[in-house]
């Protein structure tokens, strides 16, 4: 069984056409990201043995995927199914998987300033029509 925005969470990205809340769209994408990486760690101990750094990864990935989770209740947003047991496969090569772990740890840092970057962009367009525009600096700077 696939996921209801399947194609959101394979393309990692928010999207303001979609009829999901930002936020809604956020977690479950974050969510899914790590799906996807604690399944490619757990892969690479199965392969190459509990090797540094990838055995002692798994336990913080699944230390996000619970944070997350719970977020996800917090708010009410469904978690997405985890697909990536069954998906994820290792090269041979010890050296090509840290390369292809290294590649995904970059793209995770970029996946989550994009997303926070969404959030931002949402929150602020809803301040602006709650206050009726834009605020000032000196404005937020009084909020804070």
């Amino acid at each position: 069984m696939a996921n209801y925005d399947e194609v959101i969470l394979r393309r990692r990205a928010i999207d303001p056409a979609s009829p999901f809340p930002i936020l809604h769209q956020a977690l479950r994408i974050a969510l899914y990201g790590e799906y996807a990486a604690r399944s490619f760690y757990a892969r690479m101990v199965e392969a190459f043995g509990p090797q540094p750094p990838f055995q002692s990864v798994v336990p913080s990935q699944e230390r996000r995927i619970a944070t997350l989770s719970a977020l996800c209740q917090r708010f009410g947003v469904p978690r997405p199914i985890d697909p990536f047991p069954v998906e994820t496969t290792v090269g041979p090569s010890w050296l090509a998987n840290c390369q292809r772990a290294v590649a995904g740890t970059i793209q995770s840092a970029r996946l989550y300033g994009s997303l926070m970057a969404g959030l931002d962009a949402t929150a602020e367009s809803e301040e602006s029509v709650v206050t009726g525009g834009p605020q000032s600096e000196s404005s937020k700077e009084a909020r804070s």
